[in-house]
């Protein structure tokens, strides 16, 4: 089934009008995250994919910016608070 185009609209749309930085990557085939595997079970389960920049990955000196990490947790919590996950 792969990630789902609406809720990927969606996020970049509340990113946008929250003023939270981010930047879009096009993913051509397996996305190599659980996220492939979760899209598909059963008959599909909607899926929508952040990521962190990071270098090194899987390495003892692995780097990120935390004002990404921080960034991607302020656009998870405004979807879960605007498609009424949490009240």
């Amino acid at each position: 089934p792969g990630l789902d185009s609406g809720m990927t609209r969606c996020l970049d749309a509340l990113a946008q009008e929250r003023g939270i930085p981010h930047q879009s990557e096009v993913m051509g085939g397996d996305t190599g995250t659980d996220a492939d595997s979760i899209s598909g079970v059963r008959d599909g389960v909607p899926t929508a994919l952040l990521s962190i920049p990071l270098r090194y990955m899987h390495t003892p000196i692995e780097v990120v910016d935390i004002r990404d990490v921080e960034n991607v947790g302020k656009l998870m919590a405004e979807y879960i608070t605007k498609e009424g996950a949490v009240k």
